[in-house]
């Protein structure tokens, strides 16, 4: 490991080096045991000379901080390399951090380096204008003018559905990542401005700016022409583009260049044998006729702009630090094409009348140089969050035990369609509606923040918010303390764990009782991630109280997610949060995932609507089921490697038994089941019918599916590898302790107990991918695919009159809602 590297080559260092290291870390340690916190401050966590938790924060993310809560209960000060942030978990805390004035809390300073390192948007010549623009969006994005956006927006994702979906089996991320960004950015920016990117002309006008010298906001990088596909942050890298591969990876390049037009109607299943074409020799409804179908395909210039937004955002949270960009060539070229296209829109005049163009004419004032770097900052708000959280908000409906909610939120749409249908008089009854009617009674169901599909998508929001939220202290705080015995009473501390007396930590007596003091110049910090898994915020209190009196620890993990009252669970119906007045954060399920005050998101309203429409639509154009057999594991896919497919069967082996008991079927396809379509292989992959099962049936299957392999995960072995064979690491633990060293360096095996990985947040049964807890900005992502299996819904395959697809499975799963 690097770790095990690094102490091997200090072994080797000659003596006088290794004393000149010890003495600056006895003197480091001195200074630091000087300037510890004063009396009243927050506890801080302990951590390496110079560097403090720096690394530690940058190995486990949002799994460090929430350690940091467990440990020290509800405020707590973390060193990053000489910068001091203390997180706030309080609710009054929260409430006041997002509701204070600009002369007690401010939020300029703490992001003034965040915009000009990632945007090249210059604090002097920006935020002087930032306030205004953030008025101006709202006032375009207001509640009574979104209702024609939703309606070109539906529009747009059901005319390109069929170039982005190819196979009965794709990776449900990849899926939204090139979909979604297609139809936002074409709604946002305008179609001539895709049209000039898929045409090619801006890049050689971009070209033309750089060979001519105007190209000098991209930032540093190399040219960056080499076309090499941005890899995402999960394991693999998904394609922004979902089209270009299938499960298998069978589509070739040859295949994607020819851009062929299919047949001229609306495709959404081209694997169907009705749309193969002449001569394809498809023959029957099971047969595998996607390599035969003519497929349409998205433009070039479109993936190319998709892939290097992708590369840009991934890179985003790296290039916001102090590391130099001369270091990160992929994000910086990317950042530098992105803007040269902007830049070349813009003086075309192509941005005339949308969105964009109308946040740019009424943000008065802004230098015609940075004019491309906001556009690309609204590219960057409107697109980074709405793809994973299309993402999640559907893979939450897929799970097995929230069967009843993907039910309500069918049943809404189809009954808002049939009132739509039956007004217009419709000679054809609730069948014959057009894609048009559909988005507008879609449009309508997501613009209420009561029906099904809004609340589910705020709950999937809640469950996978952004890690952190960060203020500067503009005054001298003190910050009233709420008295708590234990950590464990607020829902997220581990087993055992209580906190250093009061809620805040040290606290000091004030006027009115304890009291946090905090410097002018601190760096401010909430947790949304944390809070959000937080019995304080969100109901299951009364229980984690009781729970710590009687010295038990506190429930989190597949047991909270299984319970419907634990903020750990999937639960649209529960309580929205409120806090204080409800003036600093607007009441919701989703919580703080829009932040609060005057600097919360101008687009909330808009990105809501858009959530929800995105949701109902794949989910009335798909029946969509999760790739998995009978017994809970992951379906074998065709062409994978058998040492992944083992590997995959043995994880899941010690839990065949136990889903078999919780009423599972055997893995051979039999009654509660269906055999799901051939895979490009022609291997039959049996599925589970989850409809048939109960919602409490279907976790408890689930969770045990899971339990045996998620037990037999090993903790981690560095610190006892680095302890046991290392002299120097005994020096440095003998001068800054063992725990110092484990918190800093992030190496907790048999130190303060194990991190806590979130894998059952909202997922009692671990069937959708881990999300990655390093990503601190922005709604979380999945660390792997989710391949699922599409299949034609009862009532498309009667409306759009096709022929021996069998539609008797799909309307028994949905008989008793009555959709149909």
């Amino acid at each position: 490991m690097v770790q095990d590297s690094m102490i091997q080559a200090l072994d080797a260092l000659p003596v006088p080096a290794v004393a000149a290291s010890v003495v600056a870390v006895i003197i480091t340690t001195v200074l630091l045991a000087v300037f510890r916190s004063r009396p009243g401050d927050a506890p801080s966590v302990p951590g390496l000379p110079l560097l403090g938790s720096a690394m530690a924060l940058g190995r486990h993310g949002v799994a460090f901080i929430n350690k940091c809560r467990q440990q020290f209960g509800n405020s707590f000060s973390l060193s990053l390399a000489g910068v001091k942030m203390t997180f706030l978990f309080d609710p009054q805390h929260i409430d006041y951090f997002f509701g204070a004035p600009d002369s007690k809390i401010t939020f300029r300073p703490a992001v003034e380096q965040f915009t000009q390192r990632v945007f090249g948007l210059t604090s002097r010549l920006f935020f002087p204008l930032h306030f205004k623009m953030l008025t101006e969006l709202r006032h375009l994005l207001v509640p009574a003018s979104i209702a024609a956006h939703m309606q070109a927006l539906g529009g747009r994702v059901l005319a390109l559905l069929p170039l982005y979906v190819h196979h009965p089996q794709v990776d449900l991320y990849s899926l939204c990542r090139g979909l979604v960004f297609h139809c936002a950015v074409e709604e946002l920016f305008g179609a001539p401005f895709l049209a000039a990117v898929a045409a090619g002309e801006l890049e050689q006008q971009g070209q033309g700016r750089q060979a001519g010298g105007g190209s000098r906001r991209g930032g540093g990088g190399g040219e960056g022409g080499s076309g090499r596909a941005a890899r995402g942050r999960g394991e693999g890298g998904a394609s922004p583009s979902p089209a270009l591969q299938s499960m298998d990876g069978s589509e070739s390049e040859a295949e994607r260049q020819q851009g062929q037009q299919g047949p001229g109607q609306w495709m959404p299943y081209p694997w169907l044998p009705q749309w193969a074409g002449p001569g394809a020799g498809c023959t029957g409804g099971g047969s595998w006729c996607a390599a035969h179908v003519q497929h349409q395909r998205p433009p070039e210039g479109v993936h190319r702009l998709a892939r290097d937004f992708f590369a840009f955002e991934d890179g985003f949270e790296l290039a916001a630090s102090p590391v130099p960009h001369a270091f990160q060539p992929e994000f910086t070229a990317a950042r530098q094409r992105l803007l040269a296209l902007l830049a070349a829109a813009d003086a075309r005049g192509l941005f005339a009348g949308t969105l964009a163009g109308q946040l740019l004419e009424r943000t008065a004032g802004l230098p015609p140089a940075l004019r491309p770097n906001l556009l690309l900052a609204v590219l960057w708000a409107s697109q980074a969050n709405t793809v994973p959280a299309t993402f999640w908000a559907t893979g939450f409906l897929l799970l097995p035990e929230n069967a009843h909610h993907r039910a309500a939120v069918l049943a809404e749409l189809q009954a808002e369609l049939k009132g739509a249908v039956s007004a217009a008089g419709s000679p054809g009854g609730s069948a014959a509606y057009s894609n048009e009617e559909l988005v507008a009674a879609a449009a309508r169901v997501a613009s209420s923040r009561r029906s099904a599909v809004s609340r589910c998508v705020a709950e999937a929001l809640r469950l996978r918010v952004q890690s952190i939220d960060v203020r500067i202290a503009a005054d001298h705080l003190e910050l009233p303390l709420a008295v708590q015995a234990t950590a464990g009473a607020a829902g997220v501390a581990g087993p055992g764990k209580a906190a250093t007396g009061s809620m805040g930590g040290q606290g000091v007596k004030g006027g009115g009782g304890d009291v946090l003091r905090l410097p002018r110049g601190r760096l401010l910090a909430i947790c949304p991630f944390v809070s959000h898994h937080d019995t304080q915020l969100y109901g299951g209190a009364a229980a984690a109280a009781a729970a710590a009196a009687a010295g038990c620890p506190a429930v989190t993990g597949a047991a909270a997610a299984g319970d419907v009252s634990s903020p750990w669970a999937f639960n649209p119906d529960r309580p929205e949060l409120k806090l204080g007045d409800g003036t600093a954060v607007v009441s919701s399920v989703a919580g703080l995932a829009f932040g609060g005050g005057p600097y919360r998101c101008p687009g909330r309203f808009f990105a809501e609507q858009e959530l929800g429409l995105l949701v109902q639509l794949l989910l009335w154009t798909y029946d969509i089921q999760l790739s998995y057999t009978a017994d809970g594991r992951p379906a074998k896919l065709a062409g994978s490697s058998g040492s992944s497919a083992n590997s995959a069967t043995q994880a899941a082996a010690g839990g065949e038994a136990a889903a078999a008991a919780a009423g599972f079927a055997p893995a051979t396809a039999g009654p509660g089941q269906r055999t799901g379509p051939a895979s490009p292989g022609g291997i039959l992959q049996p599925q589970p019918d989850h409809h048939a099962l109960s919602p409490a049936t279907a976790a408890a299957a689930s969770r045990a599916a899971a339990a045996a392999a998620l037990a037999a995960v090993p903790p981690q072995p560095q610190l006892r590898q680095v302890a046991g064979g290392s002299w120097l690491y005994g020096v440095l633990s003998g001068l800054v302790g063992a725990r110092a060293l484990a918190w800093g360096c992030g190496w907790f095996d048999g130190v303060d107990g194990p991190l806590e990985d979130f894998r059952h947040s909202g997922d009692p049964g671990g069937l959708l991918p881990p999300c990655d807890l390093k990503r601190l900005v922005g709604v979380k992502v999945p660390r792997r695919p989710l391949w699922v299996q599409l299949g034609v819904p009862h009532w498309q395959a009667r409306r759009l009159g096709l022929v021996g697809v069998a539609p008797a499975a799909t309307s028994r799963r949905w008989a008793d809602i009555g959709l149909g």
